[in-house]
């Protein structure tokens, strides 16, 4: 009889719970394909499926840290950029006094500017999101593969923007006004702002994917309870 568990009794079934059983184990039969394929593959592997090779999500992740480690800390600039570090911070993330401070040697408009911080701090948070959704262990290798892709694509754009940020910050890295740097302030900010939305609506979609999927497992062993009654 338990050869028969699923199909063999739908038809036993209300019209609106056997769509259900139907749909439960379609998506279960879903999951268990995507886990076997999955554990038969490295990360490494997975992404050379692709037509354009891309490094490694802990890769782009570690070169953005390195920049966030920058912009935490703070900078003396100078002629010849980046001279010093100093006032190293306790490691939480967030943007340190030391380094806005040091930007009025640049232009004091562009170092008390709100966006500047907000670029830095989108910046920061879009890491830590990524970090913590490499750490659920619960989803499916296959979904943290995903994840890991588009972490890589977003976080390789995004050591991009800061080392745009950091050219119109820097003295004499670029021949720019005040009125120029302003402008491509802004443009900056709105490049970083639409990642930062579609990463914080990723971990959304992502969490609740996690959620839905945990229900449907226990959908399905109350299905096969109903059953064995």
């Amino acid at each position: 009889m338990k050869g028969n568990m699923g199909f063999g009794r739908v038809s036993g079934f209300s019209p609106g719970l056997k769509i259900s059983v139907i749909r439960t184990v379609c998506m279960l039969l879903m999951l268990c394909l995507v886990t076997s394929w999955a554990y038969g593959q490295t990360f490494g592997e997975f992404f050379n499926q692709k037509k354009t090779q891309r490094k490694y999500f802990i890769e782009q992740l570690a070169a953005l840290k390195l920049y966030a480690g920058y912009l935490q800390k703070g900078y003396l600039i100078g002629r010849d950029g980046i001279q010093a570090v100093r006032d190293i911070t306790n490691g939480e993330f967030g943007l340190h006094s030391a380094f806005i401070s040091s930007l009025s040697k640049v232009s004091p408009v562009i170092s008390r500017h709100k966006k500047l911080a907000e670029v830095i701090d989108m910046q920061l948070e879009m890491v830590s999101v990524f970090k913590a959704l490499g750490r659920m262990h619960d989803l499916e290798p296959m979904a943290l593969a995903y994840i890991a892709s588009v972490g890589s694509e977003i976080l390789e754009a995004s050591v991009s923007d800061v080392e745009v940020l950091m050219m119109i910050i820097s003295s004499g890295r670029l021949e720019l006004d005040e009125e120029e740097r302003l402008r491509r302030l802004d443009d900056l900010h709105a490049s970083v702002e639409e990642k930062y939305r579609f990463v914080r609506w990723f971990r959304g979609e992502v969490l609740l994917l996690n959620k839905q999927k945990d229900k449907l497992l226990n959908d399905l062993i109350g299905i096969g309870g109903l059953y064995e009654n």
